[in-house]
C-alpha cells in the first residue's frame, strides 16, 4: 500500500509497521467517523456562527454555505486525511507508546477456553484515555483564534483541505449566490475586486471553531457517539487496536515484559519464536523451549547476545560449517528457526505432542 503522504508528521511511526488507524481508513474506504460533507451537528453549526458573532464579523444567512464549507475541511481533516489528529494530546485519549514496552496477550474468544495469544506491535497500536486534556486545549485555543495557533500544525494541514490538496477546494463548494455575497461583503468601499485574503478568513474561521468544538469537550458527546476509538478508551480508561479490531481491557492481559521476548526468560534474541505452548501462543527462545531452564541443549550457551556460538545446534543457520560459524549475528541472518523453517514445524509438531495439545 502506499504511503500517506502525512505519515512522516509522527515521530511513533517505525519503519515497517503498519499503522492500524491508516489500514482501518484505506481498507474500509470510510472516515474513522465516517463523515460525509455538510453532515455536521447543529451544535457545531450554532458554535461556529457565535465566533462569526464574538469578533464581529459580518455573517449575513446567505453566507452559510461559507460556514458548512470550512467546518467540513476540518472533519474531513480528522476523518480521513490525518484519523491521528485527535489523539495527538488534544482531547481525551492519546496513542500511547505500551505497544513498543509491554507484552499484550489477547484472550482468543474463537477458541475459548481461557486461550491466548500474543499481538505482534508490527500490527498493534494502544490508546490511553487523558481526562481533562480536551478541557484544556479548548481553553487554551478559544483564547487564541485561528488556525495557525492550533497546536501541532494542525492548523496548517487543516489549510491544506481547504485548498483543495485532498480533493475539492471550499470554492467549489458553495453556490453562485453564496460566492457574490461572500465577494460583495469583502470588497472595500471603492474597490473593484474582492479582498481574497479577507474572503478565505472566511472560511478559515468556522474552520478553526469546528475543529476546537469537535476535539473539545463541546464535542465529546458527538465523539463518542461516531468514533469508537474514543468511545471504547472512554469507557474502560484505555483500549487497544489491532488487526482491525478494537478491543476493551475485558480481552486482553498487559504483561510486564518486552514484546515478542521469551515469555519464560524475558531475553530478547534473535531465536525467539512465536510457538504454540500449552495450546497458547506464545513467544520462547531456544533454550528454554528445549530445556526449559538456563542451559542449552549443549550446555552453558550464551543466549541473549544476539551472538550464537551454538554452531553445534541442528537449527544454526550454520551448524554444517562448525566452529567456522559461530558467531553468525541477527542482522545478517534473521531467526534462527525462520532460517530451517522445515525443522521448525517438526519440532512445533514434537513439542505440541508432548505437552498433549
Amino acid at each position: 500500500m502506499e504511503a500517506h503522504p502525512l505519515k512522516d508528521h509522527y515521530s511513533y511511526y517505525d519503519e515497517g509497521k503498519e499503522d492500524q488507524i491508516w489500514e482501518w481508513v484505506n481498507s474500509s474506504g470510510d472516515g474513522i467517523m465516517q463523515f460525509t460533507f455538510g453532515d455536521l451537528p447543529d451544535e457545531c453549526i450554532a458554535f461556529c456562527l457565535e465566533q462569526y458573532h464574538r469578533f464581529s464579523v459580518p455573517f449575513p444567512s446567505e453566507m452559510h454555505d461559507v460556514l458548512v464549507s470550512g467546518a467540513s475541511a476540518s472533519f474531513s481533516y480528522v476523518d480521513t486525511v490525518d484519523p491521528y489528529a485527535l489523539f495527538k494530546g488534544v482531547s481525551d485519549v492519546d496513542l500511547s507508546y505500551e505497544w513498543t514496552a509491554i507484552t499484550f496477550q489477547i484472550l482468543d474468544q474463537k477458541l475459548g477456553g481461557g486461550r491466548t495469544y500474543e499481538a505482534d506491535p508490527q500490527f498493534l497500536e494502544t490508546f490511553c484515555a487523558m481526562p481533562g486534556q480536551a478541557e484544556e486545549m479548548f481553553a487554551q485555543c478559544i483564547a487564541r483564534p485561528g488556525l495557525d495557533a492550533l497546536p501541532f500544525g494542525i492548523g496548517e494541514n487543516i489549510r491544506s483541505v481547504m485548498d483543495g490538496d485532498w480533493g475539492e477546494d471550499v470554492w467549489a463548494t458553495i453556490d453562485a449566490e453564496t460566492d457574490l455575497t461572500l465577494r460583495e461583503i469583502c470588497t472595500a468601499p471603492g474597490a473593484m475586486e474582492p479582498d481574497k485574503k479577507r474572503m478565505m478568513a472566511y472560511f478559515e474561521l468556522s474552520a478553526w471553531a469546528a475543529f476546537i468544538w469537535l476535539a473539545g469537550p463541546l464535542g465529546r458527546q458527538w465523539r463518542m457517539t461516531r468514533h469508537d476509538i474514543m468511545h471504547t478508551a472512554m469507557a474502560y480508561g484505555e483500549c487497544i487496536l489491532y488487526q482491525h479490531t478494537i478491543i476493551s481491557p475485558d480481552f486482553y492481559l498487559k504483561i510486564a515484559r518486552p514484546p515478542q521476548s521469551c515469555y519464560k526468560c524475558g531475553v530478547q534474541a534473535w531465536c525467539v519464536e512465536n510457538t504454540l505452548v500449552g495450546g497458547n501462543a506464545s513467544y520462547i527462545c531456544e533454550s528454554c523451549l528445549f530445556s526449559h531452564g538456563s542451559l542449552g541443549p549443549f550446555g552453558a550457551a550464551n543466549c541473549g547476545t544476539k551472538l550464537c556460538r551454538e554452531s553445534r545446534c541442528p537449527h544454526h543457520p550454520f551448524a554444517h560449517m562448525g566452529q567456522a560459524g559461530a558467531f553468525a549475528t541477527v542482522g545478517k541472518h534473521g531467526q534462527l528457526a525462520a532460517m530451517t523453517r522445515q525443522k521448525r514445524d517438526l519440532r512445533l509438531t514434537t513439542e505440541q505432542l508432548r505437552l498433549g495439545v
